[in-house]
């Protein structure tokens, strides 16, 4: 089985092929996933993680498209990327892009865009990926080791997203 974890960083995962751009974090497979294509076969990859790299992909379709080309039918594509509430999503400065459980919808099949219902003559043409959402989670993140508890609530409560993420899992369909 080959799964990857796209975007590693300094978080290596035991089990998979842990892939960056920089050599400093010494990933298994040194690729700058900014150029295409990928070096992985068409249909070639069980599944693929990618934590909080979409956000920082100049063309993060291209992105999502080379996840779906080495994809194995049924395969599995784990996406996480920071809450939009959260004003880090917008400001810090590696942040080409900004998510939200719309973004996909003109993408991926299997996502209902219940915007264009009655309006498809308008809908703009889409190419739509082979993969079908499974399941969306906003999850909250570990407390800070020195975070007191009460912080920790008046700022989840207070500042719309702080210390939550997104994830998306997608699955690979067709042929």
């Amino acid at each position: 089985m080959i799964l990857l974890n796209l975007g590693c960083g300094p978080k290596k995962i035991p089990d998979m092929v842990n892939v960056d751009n920089e050599a400093l974090f010494k990933p298994d497979q040194e690729v700058n996933l900014e150029r295409f294509p990928w070096p992985w076969k068409n249909q070639s990859v069980d599944g693929i993680l990618a934590s909080h790299i979409l956000e920082h992909m100049p063309d993060w379709e291209r992105f999502l498209r080379e996840c779906v080309r080495i994809l194995k039918p049924g395969g599995n594509l784990e996406i996480a990327v920071p809450h939009y509430h959260d004003i880090v999503s917008m400001t810090e400065i590696g942040h080409l892009h900004v998510f939200t459980p719309e973004t996909f919808k003109n993408l991926a099949e299997g996502i209902p865009n219940y915007w264009w219902k009655g309006r498809e003559h308008l809908q703009p043409p889409v190419n739509f990926l082979p993969i079908r959402l499974e399941r969306y989670e906003e999850v909250s993140l570990p407390k800070k080791w020195w975070m007191p508890r009460w912080v920790l609530r008046w700022l989840l409560a207070h500042t719309l997203g702080w210390g939550h993420e997104q994830r998306f899992y997608f699955k690979r369909i067709g042929k």
